[in-house]
């Protein structure tokens, strides 16, 4: 397969490229960094120049597209969120019109606002903020875009990914550094329930929608599982042989939900691999 791959050099992009080494890539690089190999070919672009993209795009004529790229982050405000909205819709038509057959785009976990519990692809979402609501938008126009040029458009809601790579201040690293110099963990919402998936597993579950023919729509890209923050950094001090440094619990599970994963299953067969507390022990060795 021919394929477009943009956020290579991301937390989730770095886990996903040894999975597409059977494919023949395309590679957005907007800082021309990454090492050259046999099976890709980096363009030196950025994503909100559409008119400099088309060309190359339909040079190489991709089979499919897995997008992941969202420029600004940590920054999730109005204007980070605006640009980003612009370059995805211009993206959608660019490889619509060059005859791009299928898109896997990351969305976010978000989307389902304040709901509670387990969720599947057919709730109702509650009360959004700001970038997933862009998010959102992105999905909802996206489909009438890729229904007019035959495109089929897959959507994958990520939840709370964690592995080696991950920025520094996310929970599972902040609190291996926090708990290795035996300092507590300070943390806003200790009751809150999330549901964790390891950067290898979401890894393929994107391979998996992507090369899997007809999978349009929504997928929950999680573990299926749902732990407090407080049972994490538990699972955290006990891999590092430091459960006397916490006390005992007390904190008790409050808001916060967790994704089904019978969809994707059923649609391609990957089901998570990764184990939380094998996870932390990875994270653990990444960042000795």
């Amino acid at each position: 397969m021919r394929i477009f791959l943009t956020g290579a050099t991301g937390f989730i992009g770095r886990a996903l490229m040894p999975l597409l080494e059977d494919h023949l890539l395309l590679v957005l690089d907007r800082q021309g960094t990454l090492a050259a190999a046999a099976n890709r070919t980096t363009l030196k672009a950025n994503m909100a120049d559409p008119a400099g993209l088309a060309g190359p795009l339909e040079d190489f004529a991709p089979d499919a597209c897995i997008h992941l790229a969202w420029e600004g982050l940590p920054d999730y405000g109005w204007q980070t969120s605006c640009r980003n909205f612009n370059m995805n819709i211009d993206l959608l038509d660019t490889l619509g019109r060059i005859g791009c057959r299928k898109v896997f785009i990351s969305g976010t976990c978000w989307e389902y606002g304040d709901l509670n519990g387990r969720v599947t692809e057919q709730d109702t979402p509650g009360k959004r903020g700001l970038f997933p609501s862009f998010k959102a938008r992105i999905y909802d126009l996206g489909k009438r875009i890729t229904a007019e040029y035959g495109l089929e458009l897959t959507w994958g809601r990520i939840f709370f990914a964690y592995g080696p790579g991950q920025r520094a201040e996310s929970l599972i690293p902040h609190c291996i550094s926090s708990i290795r110099q035996d300092a507590v963990p300070q943390l806003r919402q200790p009751g809150a329930v999330n549901d964790f998936i390891h950067v290898l597993d979401v890894a393929r579950a994107i391979h998996g929608l992507a090369v899997t023919p007809n999978t349009p729509g929504i997928f929950n890209i999680a573990s299926g599982k749902p732990y407090t923050v407080s049972a994490v950094v538990r699972r955290v001090a006990a891999a590092l042989g430091k459960e006397w440094l916490l006390g005992p619990e007390t904190a008790a599970a409050g808001s916060g939900f967790w994704g089904d994963i019978s969809k994707i299953t059923a649609a391609t067969g990957v089901v998570p691999q990764v184990s939380l507390d094998e996870g932390i022990r990875h994270m653990i060795e990444s960042l000795a």
